[in-house]
């Protein structure tokens, strides 16, 4: 499934209502977009595999967290 978003904000902008920094907005974004993810045209971000970004936006298990820290 695709989805297109048109966003009247910088990236910078969109970093700060993240409440991360420019730098690890434009960084992810771009990561999400190497993976296929999305695709970025100027304020426009096209959502490319949906299901694809809701299961990683899913919380990891207990069990994987824990490991993890």
């Amino acid at each position: 499934r695709q989805l297109d978003i048109g966003l009247n904000l910088s990236r910078a902008e969109l970093a700060e209502l993240a409440g991360i920094a420019p730098e690890t907005a434009i960084r992810t974004l771009s990561r999400l977009r190497e993976q296929g993810l999305l695709q970025l045209e100027g304020h426009r971000i096209n959502i490319l595999d949906l299901d694809g970004l809701q299961r990683l936006a899913r919380p990891l298990p207990v069990a994987v967290r824990e490991n993890l820290l």
